[in-house]
């Protein structure tokens, strides 16, 4: 795999299809989950187990069926390759208790997120304190946001760049997860974000470097790659944002601040001004 040295080549046992991988619905919890260490809770693989032993018994033809890491998607991120695990696999190794969970999101936490994941946002973590700071450097780590792998990928090629041997980036994203009914927790697990879309250019040479959105007064921010043309589109996931809620837009060349508002029916220009769309 690129840009990761493995000696040899490994395989995942993943259930079979006919075994009740899931639990019905979302696990919700209200708690904050402050002793959370990154591993599903024990709460929830135990009813996890339950309910696929009772599925298991029920169709004696389910197999363990192998997939093989090396077939895993990359993106490249900041110098390294950072491998994009699928949904189902990162399931398979959370109620395994096999990977930690990081959410790489500058907001959103406290709402919602996957039950034990511990709070650590793209680039750099958190600024003091970081849970992910006391893991073993051998432990494996899957990061996600909602974006759906930007953030995640941010958060997982700093940690590679630091020494640690298996991380991964959740493929789809928190989403893709919520999609499948797997467990989440948080203290409003119906809340959704007000999803809005930024678009924007900045000139070409800045190709493959990152294009930031800051709502500073919550905390939140979004990143996104710049494309060859120079074009980047931002997809906010913001909770509790309004048309007047004031956005910071930081690219390389240039960083403009304006309403929600004026950034989602413009296009921001090179020179950091906004060109308004044509309806």
């Amino acid at each position: 795999m690129n840009g990761r040295a493995f000696t040899r080549r490994r395989l995942i046992q993943l259930a079979g299809t006919s075994v009740v991988v899931g639990v019905s619905g979302c696990l919700a919890s209200d708690d904050g989950e402050s002793d959370a260490d990154g591993y599903a809770p024990p709460s929830v693989t135990q009813t996890t187990q339950t309910n696929e032993t009772m599925s298991a018994m029920g169709n004696e033809s389910s197999s363990p069926t192998p997939v093989d890491e090396d077939s895993f998607k990359t993106r490249p991120t900041r110098g390294v390759s950072v491998p994009l695990v699928p949904t189902d696999v990162a399931y398979a190794w959370y109620r395994n208790r096999e990977a930690r969970f990081v959410d790489a999101r500058n907001g959103g936490y406290n709402e919602s997120h996957i039950s034990g994941a511990v709070r650590s946002p793209a680039p750099n973590g958190q600024t003091s304190d970081d849970p992910v700071e006391s893991w073993p450097k051998s432990d494996r780590i899957v990061t996600y946001c909602r974006c759906p792998h930007h953030m995640s990928a941010l958060r997982a090629a700093n940690l590679i760049n630091q020494g640690y041997e298996r991380v991964y980036a959740l493929d789809k994203g928190f989403d893709d997860w919520i999609e499948h009914g797997h467990p989440i927790a948080g203290s409003n697990v119906e809340k959704q974000p007000n999803r809005q879309t930024i678009t924007g250019t900045t000139a070409p040479k800045f190709a493959g470097e990152t294009a930031w959105a800051f709502h500073r007064k919550s905390d939140q921010q979004e990143a996104t790659g710049i494309e060859k043309s120079g074009q980047y589109v931002l997809n906010l996931p913001f909770y509790d944002v309004t048309d007047d809620s004031m956005i910071e837009i930081k690219t390389p060349e240039y960083t403009i601040e304006k309403s929600l508002g004026e950034l989602t029916s413009a296009t921001i220009t090179p020179a950091g001004t906004l060109s308004q769309n044509v309806q």
